[in-house]
């Protein structure tokens, strides 16, 4: 060897030393992370896996249970395209009992028999004009010559139990539009709005209006202006009640501030509702308009019209991108009837989808699961058990319809803040969660080396803000890209 190629070997060799001694592994580096005095009074569970070596490349208290938050969505989203399939649609039926007379006349009652469809009259597939679909079922019933009904009309829930809520929810959360409970079908995503005038600091406050207003509602209005500049106003009232207490406080000096309650009961509304509609398009109605757990009559029902929901691949895509709590709740409702061939509700649901995890994923004793949106506090599960799901997914035939309705990282949905201008933008591809003391994430994403890697991170009790908790993910998620 020449003294000169000598030279540059030795450099070189100094080069990779040099480079060996300031290397540390991802590994290293996010166990450096959670050392943070910002997670000293923290609990979390972290695990990341590779997806095509099916192998744990990180894990801290993976098995460890804490409350996921709105990743607990992951769970009735996978499962129920899993068991309905991406084309599957939720019906409302439209029809009557008895006869259409020569004159045009419905010698019976007409009839909506609820199918559990959560995205009737929803912003996020009809936008500002949530009624419209009100005209299609007046077209149809034109179509089958009806211009006067002398019977009464009947919404119908056969298909949901009468405990809309769940059994971990707060009074807080309760009757507040994001916790609006389980019933035989959404309505305008189970919301209305009441407008409230403020004046100065301390003073009691006005209702203006509701909208849509609702018959029998009554609101006892103990909501006082502050100089806070934010909606700190909570409605309380027991399930399926139209007395309603709102307390808390408005940004002082306002007209028609708006602050979103649940309908309390969805089927009274729309019968109520499409009682008016009929009346105003021309179709005069002899009876009048009636809820109900149980068909009416005994004569034979005859079909008019079949609404039908979007398919499912595209209400699971809202449901995750925008972080839909109705949506969410409804899907794990339904696999109630679906796995155990019970009426809908979040008890019974909740107990399909652990028989589910059971049977398909992984034992699931010491878990606890309450609803599909995550919004009890009692629900408690681990990142093995997401990753373990995540994995699944990545592999079935519903990865498409899965994956694509997870937020991408900086460009889509409740992600687009997380990682702008970094590596993470574009790379992660994942179901975010929040609520006071808790801050989760789970999904996929993609290394610099073009590995699939699957991931989940949940932290609760956290003695700092939610905003901290971000930038430690994101921390944490930088390292990922690096394995």
């Amino acid at each position: 060897m020449t003294p000169k190629v000598l030279f540059f070997a030795l450099i070189l060799l100094s080069n990779i030393n040099c480079y060996a001694q300031n290397y540390t592994s991802p590994v290293a580096n996010i166990d450096k992370i959670l050392t943070s005095e910002l997670l000293q009074e923290a609990s979390y569970s972290i695990l990341v896996s590779s997806l095509a070596e099916n192998k744990v490349l990180y894990s801290s208290n993976a098995e460890k249970f804490l409350i996921p938050a709105s990743i607990n969505k992951i769970l009735p989203t996978y499962i129920s395209l899993h068991e309905f399939g991406k084309n599957h649609t939720f019906k409302t039926r439209i029809g009557y009992d008895g006869e259409i007379n020569v004159a045009n006349e419905l010698e019976g009652n007409l009839i909506i028999i609820a199918g559990g469809d959560p995205t009737l009259g929803s912003k996020y597939f009809n936008g500002s004009n949530r009624y419209s679909f009100f005209s299609q079922w007046i077209n149809e019933l034109r179509k089958n010559n009806i211009t006067r009904i002398r019977g009464d009309i009947y919404v119908v829930d056969t298909i949901a139990s009468d405990e809309i809520v769940a059994s971990g929810w707060s009074w807080e959360d309760m009757s507040n539009y994001y916790a609006s409970g389980v019933q035989g079908l959404a309505l305008a995503d189970n919301e209305f709005r009441c407008y409230f005038s403020t004046g100065k600091k301390g003073s009691s406050t006005k209702i203006v209006k509701t909208d849509p207003e609702i018959p029998n509602l009554v609101i006892d209005n103990r909501v006082l202006a502050s100089e806070i500049n934010e909606d700190r106003a909570y409605f309380y009232s027991a399930p399926l009640s139209y007395q309603f207490t709102v307390r808390g406080t408005l940004p002082e000096n306002r007209d028609n501030f708006e602050v979103k309650a649940a309908i309390p009961n969805t089927g009274e509304y729309l019968a109520f509702r499409l009682y008016n509609e009929l009346v105003a398009a021309g179709i005069a109605i002899e009876g009048k308009y009636f809820f109900t757990r149980k068909i009416p009559t005994d004569s034979p029902f005859k079909l008019v019209y079949t609404h039908q929901s979007p398919p499912l691949a595209e209400i699971v895509y809202q449901t995750n991108q925008h972080s839909i709590n109705l949506y969410a709740d409804y899907l794990n409702a339904h696999l109630a009837v679906k796995l155990a061939n019970k009426q809908m509700s979040l008890i019974d649901g909740s107990e399909a989808v652990r028989n589910w995890l059971n049977k398909n994923i992984q034992n699931t004793d010491g878990m606890y699961f309450t609803d599909g949106s995550g919004i009890a506090r009692y629900t408690l599960i681990n990142s093995q058990l997401i990753v373990n799901l995540l994995n699944k997914a990545y592999y079935s035939e519903s990865k498409d319809a899965f994956i694509n309705s997870l937020p991408v990282a900086g460009k889509t949905g409740t992600l687009k803040s997380l990682g702008v201008g970094t590596g993470i933008e574009g790379n992660v591809q994942a179901k975010s969660g929040s609520m006071r003391q808790v801050r989760s994430l789970a999904g996929y994403i993609t290394t610099s080396s073009g590995q699939k890697l699957s991931f989940c991170m949940i932290f609760n009790n956290f003695n700092t803000t939610s905003a901290n908790i971000k930038i430690i993910q994101e921390k944490i998620l930088l390292e990922m890209i690096r394995m």
